[in-house]
């Protein structure tokens, strides 16, 4: 199984030329270079990096480039400082000579250890996209020489076993459960239907967004139902354009500026976390609560599935906010 590439920012480095290259020779998982705000980890240049105080780093990132300062206390990303270091009270932070290609391989190994949430999300986001359209039932249960190592809830909560490899996820066989079956073990990493598509859909082409979404005016419904980390300036561009009055695609794409293809991958994050909608009646109401829960189960389910039959004057069409787990 292929997943898409974890991402690496490069911080502070004059020439990224090397480290991107040490990155690319990676191939399971895959690495790619990423901006700060797309990346999954950082390799920070040591030579570049001063602490200013208790953890926190100032890095300088080019002379027409404002530096980058870190807080190594709330980074919730892995992050590792390339040697030499030019600060030597930063001793205690993680390093990794890029010359040293043993110390290149410890370093990846013990950054992929801790992604190992992104990894699986990422797998599961590629096993939901290949099974949209055959996933009929409520709920499902993975299981794997007959354990039990995943639940799924169409389109809410998803619990996947820690102890599981990205690649034990393609070899899982999907069993369908009626609804009440979506009890999630304690032990099991718990994510959504929402983030688990809103990390694949960004690194991948995919024909996930309905074609209707690409054609009808779009309105903002609600905040998106993932955490904040995975927000980023282009979604919350997106859905301030979306506050301001309905846009259709194409008026988007030229308000913000984006490409054709990191636009639609910007909806379908948008669309599986329940933030868009092109049912004016679902949509946010001038002072009503736009950031509430689906009322039903039903209604999440229909919106992804809808029920055969004639179209009704407004479609129904809309992913609303799953029910999905949140920290």
């Amino acid at each position: 199984m292929h997943l898409p590439s974890l991402r690496m920012a490069l911080v502070g480095f004059p020439d990224p030329g090397f480290p991107e290259s040490l990155l690319r020779a990676r191939s399971h998982p895959a690495w790619e270079a990423a901006s700060l705000d797309d990346a999954d980890a950082l390799w920070v240049a040591g030579g570049s990096a001063h602490l200013e105080a208790d953890s926190l780093v100032r890095v300088w990132n080019g002379e027409d480039k404002p530096a980058v300062v870190l807080h190594l206390h709330t980074l919730e990303r892995p992050v590792t400082f390339t040697l030499p270091l030019a600060d030597p009270r930063m001793q205690d932070v993680g390093q990794v000579d890029l010359q040293n290609p043993g110390q290149v391989e410890y370093a990846l190994r013990r950054t992929e250890q801790s992604l190992r949430a992104v990894l699986l999300q990422l797998a599961m986001g590629q096993q939901i996209a290949e099974r949209m359209q055959s996933l009929s039932a409520h709920t499902y249960h993975l299981t794997l020489k007959e354990k039990l190592v995943g639940v799924v809830s169409v389109p809410g909560r998803i619990g996947i076993d820690l102890g599981l490899g990205p690649d034990d996820l393609a070899e899982a066989r999907w069993v369908a459960r009626p609804a009440f079956a979506n009890d999630i073990p304690k032990w099991f990493l718990p994510t959504s239907f929402a983030e688990c598509l809103w990390l694949y859909a960004g690194r991948v082409e995919t024909d996930l967004l309905p074609n209707r979404y690409r054609s009808a005016p779009l309105y903002f419904r609600c905040v998106p139902r993932v955490s904040q980390r995975l927000m980023q300036n282009v979604h919350y561009a997106v859905l301030s354009e979306l506050a301001t009055a309905p846009r259709t695609f194409a008026e988007l794409q030229e308000s913000i500026g984006l490409p054709r293809q990191e636009l639609d991958a910007v909806l379908t994050a948008l669309y599986f976390s329940g933030s868009i909608t092109c049912n004016p009646e679902r949509a946010a109401r001038r002072g009503a609560v736009a950031n509430r829960d689906a009322v039903t189960a039903s209604e999440l389910r229909n919106s992804m599935f809808p029920p055969a039959g004639p179209a009704s004057g407004v479609p129904d069409a809309t992913m609303p906010a799953p029910l999905e787990w949140r920290p």
